[in-house]
């Protein structure tokens, strides 16, 4: 689990062991670690807006075309962020890529979009007129 040290900033953090364990000798050993996406607070709550808006979108489709903007732009904003500073339990800091969260919003974001394009067809179709 990764918490982050400020709302919306560009600093990680893991809790707990920060995948690791201490050898006999008192040091920190670490364990191979695989990430796919990094979240700061602010990042998680319009994740989870987003999401919810996709759900309405089933039935307003304003909110789908909504979700879909809002994947894009979140996707945009991470892309010119380029990085995260990984702070571990020692002090010492790791610069990740954003890219994994810029290709996962990039993804919803044409996922929402086609999906919204596909429901209206089919309801262009259902419709008469």
């Amino acid at each position: 689990m990764a918490r982050s040290v400020s709302f919306a900033g560009e600093r990680v953090a893991l809790l707990g062991s920060d995948a690791g364990f201490v050898n006999d000798e008192g040091l920190l050993v670490r364990r191979w670690e695989l990430k796919f996406v990094w979240f700061n607070p602010l990042w998680a709550m319009l994740t989870i807006v987003l999401g919810a808006l996709v759900v309405v979108g089933v039935r307003q489709r304003w909110a789908s075309r909504v979700a879909a903007a809002g994947f894009a732009v979140l996707a945009l904003v991470v892309l010119l962020v380029q990085h995260v500073d990984y702070v571990r339990d020692d002090g010492s800091v790791q610069v990740v890529s954003t890219a994994s969260n810029v290709a996962m919003w990039v993804g919803l974001a044409l996922a929402v979009g086609l999906l919204d394009r596909s429901m209206r067809r089919g309801a262009d179709i259902v419709e008469p007129g």
